[in-house]
């Protein structure tokens, strides 16, 4: 079976302290060496939609700290921490977090520098995700059909909408993202790599396209929205059928969808 990360890739990442090399491989003993899974596959999808790998710079070294995952739904929340126990045998915290960019919101906080460490070298980018050039790993590209539906699916449920347009006939599921604007074609190569799954699925998104652009206030920086839509009726149904959403409210928009095409 294909290995994703190995205790070599770790010790790897400790560039200046054999010592804690040594350390940090006896710790992750229990998990490594680490294989795809479709529960790694949602985890990944959970961090990189609405998740956080807490990490820096400091002089030549690389700092881990915690790993978040950030919802309004205490559900979501929960099943978070249970991908995250059933894998790995750690719990998180469920705890206030605050004011985030889109109002407030709970996390479920995993305070674990080794665990942070591995799941970033399984391809889930660390820290400032709108600021950092990423793509979807390629052990869940070239994984199997169940490894991508639950990255998909967390995916959608996570960054997804489903809507009726008011202005047109029809339904339209999207799925967006934003970055700043100078990794434009890394946003598009992204999106590209989503419709390429879907298509697998026989589903035909259109796009990428932009959906908005705006300068973002606390750094002044250029920030860039683009999407992808499934609007066709067989395209929506087959969504329906093999990917689906795991937040019940769209899940029952996407039933009453399907349902007024008569699938």
């Amino acid at each position: 079976m294909k290995i994703i990360v190995s205790p070599e890739d770790l010790k790897s990442t400790y560039h200046f302290s054999k010592f804690c090399a040594q350390k940090a491989v006896e710790r992750a003993s229990i998990w490594l060496p680490l294989h795809p899974s479709a529960t790694l596959s949602a985890i990944a999808a959970d961090i990189m939609t609405d998740g956080y790998i807490d990490s820096r710079q400091i002089g030549k070294s690389r700092y881990f700290g915690y790993i978040g995952y950030f919802s309004k739904s205490e559900q979501e929340l929960i099943e978070f921490n249970r991908r995250m126990r059933q894998l790995f045998g750690v719990r998180g915290k469920i705890r206030e977090w605050g004011v985030r960019e889109y109002g407030t919101s709970k996390g479920c906080i995993i305070t674990n520098a080794v665990l942070a460490r591995i799941l970033n070298l399984c391809g889930i980018p660390a820290g400032n995700k709108t600021q950092t050039a990423y793509q979807i790993p390629s052990w869940i590209l070239d994984g199997s059909q169940e490894i991508k539906t639950a990255f998909l699916r967390r995916a959608f449920s996570c960054e997804g909408s489903i809507s009726c347009r008011k202005n047109q006939r029809g339904w339209r599921v999207r799925y967006s993202m934003c970055k700043v604007a100078a990794l434009a074609e890394n946003l598009d190569e992204f999106l590209r790599s989503m419709i390429c799954m879907l298509n697998e699925f026989g589903i035909v998104p259109s796009g990428p396209f932009k959906n908005e652009s705006y300068i973002r206030k606390k750094d002044n920086a250029a920030m860039l929205g683009k999407g992808i839509a499934i609007s066709k009726p067989k395209s929506i149904a087959l969504f329906k059928k093999k990917i689906g959403f795991d937040i019940p409210y769209k899940q029952e928009k996407l039933e009453q969808a399907v349902a007024e095409f008569g699938g």
